[in-house]
């Protein structure tokens, strides 16, 4: 994960960056690479209960599979129909970009 093979792959011409290793490091210092080179979207996996208002200022998106499951699994409960509407893929829901 060195920054010169990062850019040689081309990681950095992306318009979103997702960097979901199982190490926490590693996606923070990828997330802020990327975001260092104006990739657009960075989305960063972390596991750890840190604070990282760090990341967030700076326009990286974070998700934890602990809360995302969490999240599902309240969703289950209290909105199961919510839920297969987002899930199904025959009744799923679309954004449309509206530009007048």
């Amino acid at each position: 994960y060195e920054q010169d093979v990062l850019e040689r792959l081309g990681l950095f011409d992306r318009d979103i960056v997702v960097c979901a290793t199982n190490d926490d490091d590693i996606n923070r210092k990828v997330a802020k690479l990327a975001k260092t080179h104006q990739v657009e979207r960075v989305i960063c996996r972390l596991e750890s209960t840190t604070d990282d208002t760090e990341l967030v200022d700076s326009g990286i998106e974070i998700f934890s599979s602990y809360i995302s499951n969490k999240i599902l699994l309240k969703g289950l409960i209290e909105t199961p129909n919510m839920l297969n509407l987002l899930s199904n893929v025959e009744t799923s829901l679309y954004e449309i970009k509206m530009l007048n």
